[in-house]
């Protein structure tokens, strides 16, 4: 067995390629760990962005989520619409299968900082494979943000530039308005959606900027683009490409780069050594090095590009120079440099929790796929058998999670159970009320930066201080009555009542745009 995108088989839409999945996500926070996503909603278009296809999925809270109350500001999603809709596990699906459709570029507005890591865990969570939709099947992934802010570097004549308190802004809500092109009211996933696709026609006038990132999203051609780029610094033999990179922060310059090489550990990440900071023999810091991933921002450009080097003034370009110069002059030193950076490992986190443990257990082999495959697959009575034959316990443990929070029944005994099958089902049961559990205390739940979940308490005493018209105020008490009530030791409301007496200036808020 393997995964395939069934609903593609089912559809009507032409197999024309390129087609484009655009997409966005409503979300109940920041974290891609311990947030989930509320609204899905995508287009398919075909290449001349002529609408095919719409879906717009609407997502129950999970009872182990606690949604942060500046993102319910935000989206205006209401307690009722927080009850309503598919499941996690149904919705989650539906979406696996929506952004694997073969031959599709999928892309939305920042996705591939924001909605692209919460589409993985998402994946990760389910027992879904969370790459699949970046390579296999003709599948490759685009971002209309950083062609945004390329456009504003090099050909600044497409769109009209909004400022926002003496400054661009590159909100995609202040973009469409003052292009005239807005759809509807902000943060719904799909005005938001139809908002990207019309940007995006904007942006695709221009024939030679579309061309570029055409280039740029294709890792195959980006890596190609950067191994035959001209004019290479030759260090002890070694090839290195000299050039730009265009990275994706609003404020970030065009900033000179040499290519340190591909990383050791991490084999789809190549190392850069900035070039517009004096250099010297105290450079080992990280802050001196840019990573980039092949057919990801940021973007690489040759050094021979006229474009980038207008922007650098003559003062600029011979602090480049010199610091050629002396990575010359200091090869050996240049070399145990390069060892450094491509030897250097991103740190463990310990104790993370199953759903933020996607990067320490590496791509999910074919074998673990496969089993995925049937855990999916098989009637619902023996879903549980599969869990518990899963190879690592974290799969185990979001399997069980799964089966208690969408399935229920899958867990609870019956006359006719084996005795064997009553053991399984008491120790999955077990495991996932000790998983609610922590959802009522201020014991920190980790995730892989190291960050902790947002507890009732925090998310409480934030919901008071930016909540305060009567809707809102609505808010604050659904708060207390989903999370405080539901605490079987009441000590939520005398902690909330603590935080607030020792805390006379209040807590920092926990969600910020």
């Amino acid at each position: 067995m393997r995964f395939s995108a069934s609903l593609f088989q089912q559809s009507t839409l032409p197999r024309a390629v390129p087609y484009y999945v655009f997409y966005d996500l409503e979300t109940s926070g920041l974290s891609e760990t311990f947030d989930q996503i509320l609204q899905f909603a995508a287009i398919i278009t075909d290449k001349n962005f002529n609408v095919l296809k719409e879906y717009n999925i609407r997502v129950k809270l999970r009872p182990d989520v606690i949604p942060h109350p500046k993102a319910l500001l935000i989206t205006q999603i209401s307690p009722e619409q927080l009850a309503s809709g598919e499941t996690e596990f149904q919705a989650i699906r539906k979406i696996f299968e929506i952004i694997n459709l073969p031959g599709t570029i999928s892309l939305g507005f920042n996705s591939l900082k924001f909605d692209d890591q919460f589409l993985r865990f998402s994946f990760h969570r389910h027992l879904l494979p969370p790459y699949k939709h970046q390579w296999d099947n003709g599948c490759h992934r685009m971002d209309i943000f950083p062609i945004v802010l390329m456009a504003h570097h090099f050909y600044p004549g497409i769109l009209k530039w909004p400022v926002v308190d003496g400054k661009v802004s590159f909100k995609l809500e202040h973009l469409v308005r003052e292009n005239n092109i807005s759809t509807g009211v902000s943060h719904d996933a799909l005005v938001d959606v139809r908002d990207t696709i019309a940007l995006t026609k904007l942006l695709s006038r221009n024939s030679e900027l579309w061309e570029r990132v055409a280039v740029l999203f294709d890792k195959k051609k980006d890596e190609e683009n950067i191994s035959t780029s001209p004019n290479p610094l030759i260090v002890s033999n070694n090839r290195h490409e000299l050039g730009f990179m265009m990275d994706v922060y609003p404020t970030s310059p065009i900033i000179p780069v040499l290519n340190l090489g591909k990383h050791k550990s991490y084999n789809n990440q190549t190392r850069w050594l900035r070039l517009d900071k004096m250099l010297s023999k105290e450079i080992k810091s990280a802050s001196m090095t840019l990573t980039k991933r092949y057919g990801e921002p940021p973007f690489f450009f040759p050094s021979s590009d006229q474009a980038c080097r207008d922007k650098f003034s003559d003062e600029a370009q011979s602090l480049v120079d010199d610091n050629i110069r002396w990575i010359t002059e200091n090869p050996e030193f240049f070399s145990g440099l390069v060892e450094h950076h491509l030897g250097s490992a991103y740190s463990n986190t310990p104790n993370v929790d199953a759903y933020s443990s996607l990067y320490q257990l590496g791509f999910p082999k074919p074998d673990v796929e496969h089993m995925f495959d049937a855990f999916h697959k098989i009637e619902p009575e023996r879903k549980l058998e599969v869990a518990l034959r899963l190879p690592h316990a974290t799969y185990q443990e979001l399997a069980v999670r799964i089966l208690g929070m969408h399935l229920p029944e899958t867990i609870q005994e019956n006359p006719n159970d084996s005795d064997d099958v009553k053991r399984q089902k008491q120790y999955a049961r077990e495991k996932y009320e000790n998983h609610l559990k922590k959802l009522h205390s201020e014991e920190p739940v980790i995730d892989f930066h190291g960050e902790k979940r947002i507890t009732i308490t925090a998310a409480l005493v934030s919901a008071r201080e930016v909540l305060s018209n009567a809707r809102e105020k609505h808010l604050i008490r659904w708060y207390e009555e989903k999370y405080v009530a539901m605490d079987p030791r009441r000590r939520t409301r005398k902690a909330v009542e603590e935080m607030e007496d020792t805390s006379p200036t209040g807590v920092e808020p926990v969600f910020s745009p």
